[in-house]
């Protein structure tokens, strides 16, 4: 009987190991990891915009450079007009004056906005490297994070499978019906095999009388006080 009861006393201890390495897989997370993918989610998303304003200032600063060159190309036209004297008439020399005048100004402002928009420009790529270089640095943490947690998921599914086949194996050694009393006291008791040492319950730690204590040596003998599966050391 102590040899089936030591047996019985092993097995309530593997299924404790097993709810325990149920519990640790259970609590594995991927919470950093899904954090992770939604930082680079949203940074691509950000980097994919930049790209697309970058695109748009860049085609603009094309097409502002190709007007400026118009209008400066006109300028320097009716200049020469007025330089080389071609025009005598001075109300049209006040005219094309006038117009030179306004040329310069719009060529003045027009090479202004083109000056803020290559250093907005260069602004927006440098950030867009910034970013990409970011983007980069996450995917790999995120990769590395993602094999970590599929390694210690891996492990805990081996512990897992470890200790269930253990458990089927030492339940085979024991007697059919003292394992069915043992699994009718589980759904009651936690941990239903306790160890009675210097005549004290392992499980609710009450003395246990001498008399009684002495013939768990050949029958079972229970804990009159918690009704757990005495196994006498």
């Amino acid at each position: 009987m102590k040899d089936q009861l030591c047996m019985l006393s092993e097995l309530q201890e593997l299924e404790r190991q097993k709810r325990q390495a149920a519990g640790r897989k259970e609590k594995i997370s991927a919470d950093e990891v899904r954090l992770l993918w939604q930082e680079i989610r949203l940074l691509s998303q950000g980097v994919a915009a930049d790209r697309e304003k970058l695109a748009g200032l860049e085609k603009a600063c094309a097409v502002g450079e190709a007007e400026l060159t118009a209008l400066t190309r006109h300028c320097e036209e009716l200049e020469g007009k007025l330089y080389r004297g071609e025009i005598t008439n001075i109300k049209e020399i006040e005219q094309i004056r006038t117009r030179c005048e306004a040329l310069r100004r719009d060529i003045g402002r027009r090479e202004n906005d083109a000056v803020a928009a290559i250093e907005e420009s260069e602004r927006l790529a440098a950030k867009i490297a910034g970013d990409e270089a970011g983007l980069q640095a996450r995917k790999r943490l995120h990769a590395e994070r993602q094999q970590l947690v599929a390694q210690e998921a891996a492990r805990g599914e081996a512990e897992l499978a470890d200790l269930e086949e253990r458990c089927r194996s030492l339940a085979d050694k024991v007697d059919p019906a003292l394992l069915r009393l043992f699994r009718e006291l589980a759904r009651k008791l936690p941990q239903p095999v306790a160890r009675l040492a210097g005549g004290v319950c392992g499980g609710c730690r009450r003395s246990i009388p001498t008399r009684q204590a002495a013939r768990g040596q050949g029958e079972l003998l229970y804990c009159d006080n918690c009704g757990r599966i005495l196994l006498v050391e």
